[in-house]
């Protein structure tokens, strides 16, 4: 959850490609392979987590198929070669940002098993039925701008023989849109033989998966939170891990977040000390009653803007609460010594907990929160979450906040487009919130 160009992963890794860390100096950021996962505290879970995924991924879609298909008797007629395979990392579950607009958000592992280049040419997601609208429209143009590779950042929309990308799905329902019990993909693509060169579509169906997000109170308190590495662009969004022999993403809904001073400064002052960030030291929160899962306590601030590069803790000092079976709260990058609860410990929703730190892969000071669905805060998918309650005062762009996290400058903060109080809804990236006030 560092700092980064598209707002913040916790790692520099990923599945798909190893994130710069700097967007100003992004040519001089090494990749750096991936290693190792977070330590868990339930290797049970892990085990489960394992199990009956010996393809790539979800446990319940169904195949892929070649919608332009003429058989008419499998048993006779020749066999309908599928070229490139379609295959989803979850069942996407619904979200509701700040907008009011209801989301669904997941991955597709796409695998060219031809032996040529393929172009991939467009790709359409409907809803129950291909016989209405798209919900979701993507021209070659478009694909480029989603699809991703572990070779490289940047793949364009061609595929070459063998190779294997992640597809980012962010789909859009509108405001207070209803979710469709099931998702239609279509991915045509252009295949050629030693014949002929025909478009072809790979058709495949994936569950939506109806549990509504889990609604939880501020992990922060008063004003001047700004959202940044959210679940609509980069970032924590595309944070794809191969952990467990199985693809996950923790940090899907991640949310790294810095405060802003009156002045609308994130730094101001020395920028070599991590007390002239406006947000260091301030209290951190439950979110729940909740049981303290894990605690790492055992890291020193680093300075900022030298991000540790850990592998092995990369949050820094944290803590893990468990919410309930399937829900686990992560706090990374928490100040030195402030961390007032142990394993085991009962907590209470709005109770003080720790303080805002830079410690593990962060350029600078700020927190770090996800929810996952199993204790593997990295090893396992991160769940849809809401916040009971905050104030939306303000929105700022992500090149905005990159010069200026970076300067020390001030941030030129507009108008909200929905300003006011917001409840049961997830602050997007660029977001500027106010929390309830919160005793220490």
């Amino acid at each position: 959850m560092k700092i980064t160009k598209t707002l913040a992963p916790l790692l520099a890794v990923t599945a798909v490609y190893a994130f710069s860390n700097d967007a100003a100096a992004s040519a001089k950021t090494k990749h750096m392979p991936v290693a190792a996962t977070a330590a868990s505290n339930d290797t049970k879970s892990a085990r489960e987590t394992t199990r009956a995924e010996t393809k790539h991924l979800a446990d319940a879609t169904t195949a892929a198929s070649d919608s332009t298909s003429t058989r008419s008797n499998p048993s006779t007629d020749m066999p309908d070669w599928t070229v490139v395979e379609l295959a989803s990392t979850i069942n996407p579950r619904v979200l509701t940002g700040s907008d009011g607009v209801t989301n669904l958000v997941y991955e597709l592992v796409v695998t060219n098993f031809g032996l040529n280049n393929v172009p991939l040419k467009s790709f359409q997601v409907y809803g129950d039925t291909t016989t209405e609208k798209p919900l979701l429209t993507l021209d070659s143009k478009g694909i480029a701008g989603v699809l991703q590779s572990s070779a490289k950042p940047k793949i364009g929309s061609n595929l070459a023989p063998g190779a294997v990308a992640i597809l980012f799905v962010n789909i859009d329902l509108g405001i207070d849109g209803k979710a469709p019990d099931k998702l239609i993909q279509k991915l045509t693509y252009e295949y050629k033989d030693k014949k002929k060169v025909e478009d072809k579509t790979t058709t495949y169906e994936t569950t939506v998966d109806k549990t509504r997000p889990i609604i939880v109170g501020a992990p922060l308190s008063g004003k001047g939170w700004l959202a940044t590495g959210g679940y609509v662009n980069s970032g924590h969004r595309r944070s794809l891990f191969p952990l467990n022999n199985t693809l996950k993403c923790a940090q899907r809904f991640a949310i790294d977040w810095l405060r802003l001073d009156d002045q609308n400064r994130i730094v101001s002052g020395d920028k070599k000390l991590v007390e002239s960030f406006s947000g260091y030291g301030k209290p951190v929160f439950a979110v729940a009653d909740a049981t303290v899962y894990g605690v790492v306590d055992k890291f020193e601030n680093q300075p900022p803007y030298k991000a540790s590069g850990s592998m092995e803790h990369p949050g820094g000092n944290t803590i893990t609460l468990k919410i309930s079976d399937n829900a686990y709260g992560f706090y990374a990058h928490l100040k030195p010594g402030s961390i007032k609860v142990k394993e085991g410990d009962r907590v209470k929703k709005g109770q003080m907990i720790a303080s805002l730190g830079n410690v593990g892969n962060t350029d600078g000071p700020h927190l770090h929160f996800h929810i996952t669905e199993s204790p593997d805060v990295l090893g396992s998918n991160g769940i849809p979450y809401a916040f009971e309650q905050f104030d939306l005062s303000g929105e700022t762009a992500e090149a905005e906040f990159m010069k200026n996290f970076y300067s020390g400058g001030i941030l030129k903060i507009d108008k909200a487009t929905q300003p006011g109080t917001h409840k049961n809804q997830l602050p997007k990236e660029g977001n500027v919130v106010s929390f309830p006030e919160l005793a220490n």
